[in-house]
């Protein structure tokens, strides 16, 4: 059996299709605009903590042992470790610590204040990172420095 549609049936089979395409994509549509402000972030903390040894010679904090990277368990690409074991220093101020050549801003005191002789006291404090985005992933570290182990804290959100 043929059926000939004509011309104008085909264009109104054409205005169907496309109709039935849009409500079936309106929903994903709307998810874009109004309710995309209630989309929450994933938010992951990771910790990676060493015991280390200051050289207040040297200005030089040395990471013992070989610590293991730590991987979360919540989004891939947030890890944090220890890839440089010697890690020299400058406290340029009350507010800026050189760490490896890498600036850090003083954030907040340690909970219980330490010292070792001949090391300026201001190293001893919890520092951050300036905020990175990498891709679809911020990136928040503190570096947290004690007379004898140093902890990072790498903050990721996506």
């Amino acid at each position: 059996m043929n059926l000939d549609l004509g011309h104008s049936q085909t264009l109104t089979y054409r205005y169907l299709c496309a109709a039935a395409l849009t409500l079936t994509l309106l929903p994903f549509l709307t998810g874009c605009g109004p309710q995309a402000s209630s989309y929450t972030p994933t938010t992951d903390t990771i910790v990676a903590t060493s015991p280390i040894s200051i050289d207040a010679a040297a200005k030089s904090i040395e990471v013992q042992g070989s610590p293991a990277s730590v991987q979360s368990q919540v989004i891939d690409e947030c890890v944090i470790g220890f890839d440089q074991l010697n890690l020299p220093y400058e406290v340029k101020s009350t507010d800026e610590l050189l760490l490896n050549n890498q600036s850090l801003s003083y954030l907040r005191p340690l909970a219980t204040p330490e010292s070792i002789p001949s090391v300026d006291e201001r190293l001893f404090a919890v520092w951050k990172v300036p905020k990175r985005m990498v891709g679809q992933v911020a990136y928040s570290i503190e570096v947290e420095i004690k007379a004898n182990e140093i902890i990072y804290r790498n903050t990721c959100s996506r």
